[in-house]
């Protein structure tokens, strides 16, 4: 089965190794594993029931046991994410140059979308920590606040693209990044 593609398929999906790149990745794993320690402090008491979880508390360090789970789960959420952006790209790339003739650098897209990003796990971070102080807040408001907070950066996100590929091309940018605007319900 001969298989045509219309467009030229993306050939660079790893970012470089520069030291922006760099910085951007340390700030985004910083800032995914910061939004994870709610989390693991709220799950600290299920870990009595998992064999590998008693001999983590038998240390006696909660704080220590806390932030050692919420660096492993903060490196396997990012790595989950490098690999779901990566494909985003992909879709986003091939979209632009098909539908829009335009060229989408993979440092241009992964700036944008690690910024977007490091802001949805800072603003969870925060508003987790608010709702620790005000537990009474938390259960009205959170359910409320988290989802509109993430809308308005992803939504942000969506309109640079929208902007960078003219506003004739909404509906494809739409679609090209329907999967990335559903980020926010499994990373953070």
């Amino acid at each position: 089965m001969n298989v045509y593609y219309t467009s030229t398929p993306v050939q660079n999906t790893r970012m470089p190794s520069t030291w922006r790149s760099w910085v951007l990745r340390i700030c985004t794993f910083v800032a995914i594993a910061a939004s994870n320690w709610k989390t693991c402090s709220d799950l600290y008491d299920l870990m009595y029931f998992n064999e590998y979880g008693s001999m983590l508390s038998a240390l006696g360090n909660v704080k220590a046991v806390i932030v050692f789970v919420a660096l492993i789960l903060g490196l396997v959420c990012y790595a989950l994410y490098t690999v779901y952006a990566r494909m985003i790209f992909v879709n986003l790339s091939r979209s632009l140059s098909f539908y829009c003739q335009k060229k989408l650098d993979v440092m241009q897209y992964r700036t944008v979308a690690d910024c977007a990003m490091i802001a949805l796990c800072v603003v969870k971070s925060l508003l987790s920590l608010i709702w620790l102080f005000n537990p009474t807040y938390a259960t009205l408001c959170s359910s409320i606040v988290e989802p509109l907070i993430a809308f308005a950066i992803m939504g942000a996100e969506l309109l640079y693209f929208i902007r960078y590929a003219g506003k004739g091309n909404a509906w494809y940018m739409i679609s090209a990044l329907a999967v990335w605007l559903c980020m926010p319900a499994l990373f953070v």
